[in-house]
């Protein structure tokens, strides 16, 4: 007897843990950008703000790295438009990634 495929959850559902957890460690390689977090139909408010947060991470030390020209490739970042969503789900969080984006761009040893 070949066991029933269980149905797949219903979009509304919290996503999947496994899935979360590859959220967290690439948030990049599962979101195209950061408004596709806020609109994740199977995310949690605190799903959300914890993915926004590893990302944003992310982004400050690649926008960190590269001001400081230890890359060779100028790397593609969100973190704006990943503090202006954290706003939403974190404002004490976002605040704090504003001013360390300010302090990484001011360093910035090309300009």
């Amino acid at each position: 007897m070949v066991p029933e495929a269980e149905p797949s959850p219903p979009a509304t559902s919290p996503m999947a843990k496994a899935a979360f957890v590859d959220s967290l460690i690439d948030p990049a390689s599962a979101f195209a950008r950061p408004a596709d977090v806020i609109a994740h139909a199977g995310l949690t408010d605190d799903q959300k703000r914890i993915i926004l947060l590893a990302w944003a991470n992310d982004a400050l030390g690649l926008e960190m790295a590269d001001a400081r020209d230890l890359t060779e490739f100028a790397p593609v970042s969100h973190l704006d438009d990943l503090i202006s969503a954290l706003e939403r789900f974190d404002p004490k969080a976002a605040a704090d990634y504003r001013s360390a984006c300010r302090h990484a761009r001011a360093r910035d040893v090309r300009t």
